[in-house]
């Protein structure tokens, strides 16, 4: 499999995989599915209702996703 990190700067998918350690700790791992459909919808109701809401992020500066892009297209217009 082909790594996307620069050579040298392992760094680079960090935030990835932090949100994936995440989505299987808080979320997946916690229930047992009966087909493909439900996990897709669980993880699609995680990012909207709680990640994107209350999960703020030091890259963000302590923002939550949703308020990053509201201060975002807030500053565009």
């Amino acid at each position: 499999m082909h790594s996307f990190s620069n050579p040298g700067y392992p760094y680079d998918n960090a935030v990835t995989e932090a949100f994936f350690k995440y989505l299987k700790h808080r979320q997946i791992n916690r229930k047992h599915y009966q087909n493909i459909k439900q996990v897709q919808l669980d993880c699609f109701e995680y990012i909207e209702n709680f990640y994107n809401n209350y999960n703020p992020h030091t890259a963000n500066l302590g923002l939550t996703p949703n308020q990053k892009e509201e201060n975002y297209f807030n500053a565009i217009k």
